[in-house]
């Protein structure tokens, strides 16, 4: 740039240097420091922040000048001057505009009146500081060029890779290797009252898009991001291409090579087609074990690949009507769910018809086969809980591990294995229930028998005695459990006739008589008597079967 900046007039350049709200220096100091060589705001390009700090030791302590007068003047004597002065906030200022002024060099920007203000200065030291401290901070190596890691995919991980970090020219290093190495002459406008331009967003987006390739530094910048690719390269089947840029450490023609040969516009045109056929040709049924969220999570990745590949390669990427006409297609099922669901999509034009997403959240929780799949490995917290076993019964009919605490049945009966004392203090229908959970659950007690595969190894007759063992245990539990129903039976029926039978009001005995027998007491003496005796005759029955059951 020349050494004037003819886009300031004198009274813009006054007002820089010594405006309250720019530089804020008095007349006698900006005089000062145009002698020290700023003169204009372009020559805090030819500073650096070492040079800069020359001058203010300069203005704090300016060198001594001959005295006056022929005395002093014959003597040889020499006078100090009086200190320049410079506020803190005029330092701070002045190495803002030294730190702006070269980023606007480096971007092709030319000063101007409206870009050096304290309010866009200010700015740019906030993102300049963000920008800086990303310097220091250690990102970890490069991406690794793997098997299983397509070479177009590593090559977006490793630009990214570039974008964070920052190199000897305090810009990203993504500015070696982006796509066009010259740039227009005349750079994008600037966004308001901001020191970068609308088209990049930020100060970094211009140092990307705008840092030459022609500066003596460029060429160590260059030679570190060829450091990164042969690391990431290193071993795999791409060394080759990137073998004629080692002499020269040239970066940027070893990025190029990996592109032309491996990531060209042949490999984004196949990815397109792929990504075609998953929108248009995949279906599902739901008769196969793929879920619902899977499909449409296959429809996602084609869409994006398709966005991916558009910056390569011309692609007509579906827009989001599209996209959930795409999945209404490829949905071939009969559930009447599903089919419920498409249809509240299909009448919903302000949401779901035309948002992929909101419709891709509205179809998951009618997946049938996740619905399956979930019914299939559930987990039962309720009443299966097996208080003799000591572990939560599962789909299956094994035991899962924990030990909660009992389950509850309907009538209150706490459902697990009870001692005889315990059973003949509940009432007739938590026995009822008692003995029907019991049945139910397989009989089990707590301390049941061994599980399948405790038997020795290489005894194939161990599993068909473990299996014999269980089921006549749970006879054993099931006649055991008969015998006490029908001893409480005897018990109660007995009471109840002995109750009736000898009391002489019996009104007064209606109320006991029916707690007893359950809601009964409206029974006659000659019912109770004979139900007693009927009650007796089952145990008598059970107890003979279970001697029989002895002796033979």
């Amino acid at each position: 740039m020349a050494a004037a900046a003819p886009l300031f007039d004198a009274a813009q350049l006054t007002s820089f240097f010594e405006g309250p709200d720019f530089m804020a220096l008095s007349n006698r100091t900006r005089l000062q420091l145009a002698l020290e060589g700023i003169t204009v705001p372009d020559d805090f390009i030819d500073f650096d922040a070492d040079g800069l700090e020359g001058i203010f030791l300069n203005l704090q302590k300016p060198p001594k000048v001959p005295a006056t007068g022929a005395a002093a003047i014959a003597a040889g004597r020499l006078r100090e001057i009086m200190a320049y002065e410079v506020s803190a906030k005029s330092k701070m200022r002045l190495k803002g505009a030294q730190k702006i002024a070269k980023f606007y060099e480096d971007v092709g920007r030319d000063l101007d009146p409206q870009n050096m203000t304290w309010l866009v200065i200010k700015r740019f030291l906030e993102q300049w500081k963000a920008l800086m401290e990303r310097k220091k901070e250690d990102f970890g190596l490069p991406p690794k060029l793997t098997k299983n890691h397509p070479v177009h995919k590593w090559l977006e991980s490793m630009v990214l890779y570039l974008g964070q970090k920052v190199g000897v020219r305090n810009a990203p290093l993504e500015y070696v290797v982006r796509a066009m190495a010259l740039v227009p002459a005349v750079p994008p406008p600037l966004q308001v009252g901001e020191p970068h331009s609308a088209e990049h967003g930020s100060i970094e987006g211009d140092l990307i898009a705008r840092m030459t390739h022609n500066h003596a530094l460029f060429k160590v910048d260059n030679g570190a991001v060829y450091d990164m690719i042969e690391s990431s390269t290193r071993g795999s089947d791409v060394t080759s291409s990137i073998a004629p840029f080692r002499k020269t450490r040239d970066g940027r023609g070893a990025l190029n090579a990996l592109k032309a040969q491996h990531a060209g516009k042949a490999v984004y045109d196949r990815l397109v087609k792929e990504a075609e056929q998953t929108l248009s040709n995949k279906v599902w049924n739901g008769n196969t074990s793929t879920s619902l969220a899977s499909h449409m999570g296959a429809q996602r990745k084609a869409w994006i690949s398709m966005q991916e590949c558009a910056d390569h390669v011309p692609v007509d990427v579906p827009n989001e009507r599209a996209r959930v006409t795409y999945l209404m297609d490829s949905i071939k099922t009969t559930d009447p769910t599903v089919l419920a669901a498409l249809a509240a999509i299909r009448q919903d034009e302000l949401d779901k018809r035309v948002n992929f997403e909101n419709s891709f959240a509205y179809l998951v929780p009618v997946c049938p086969v996740a619905a399956k799949a979930a019914k299939k490995t559930k987990v039962s917290f309720d009443v299966n809980v097996s208080g003799a076993a000591g572990g939560i019964k599962s789909p299956g009919g094994g035991l899962g591990g924990g030990n909660p605490s009992p389950g509850k049945g309907e009538s209150g009966v706490s459902l697990r294995y009870h001692t005889h004392k315990e059973f003949l203090d509940l009432n007739k229908d938590q026995r009822n229930e008692l003995s029907e959970w019991t049945k139910a659950n397989g009989g089990k007690k707590k301390g049941g028998g061994k599980r399948k595969g405790d038997s020795p190894r290489g005894s194939p007759k161990a599993g068909d005695s473990n299996k014999r063992f269980k089921t006549m245990i749970s006879e054993m539990e099931g006649r055991q459990n008969k015998m006490f129903e029908a001893m409480a039976e005897v018990q109660q029926s007995s009471i109840a006739a002995i109750h009736a039978s000898a009391s002489p009001d019996a009104a007064k005995m209606k109320p006991m008589v029916s707690s007893v027998l359950g809601g009964q007491g409206d029974a006659t003496k000659e019912v109770l008597v004979e139900r007693a005796n009927v009650a007796m005759l089952k145990l008598n029955g059970i107890l003979k079967s279970k001697n029989d059951g002895k002796k033979g």
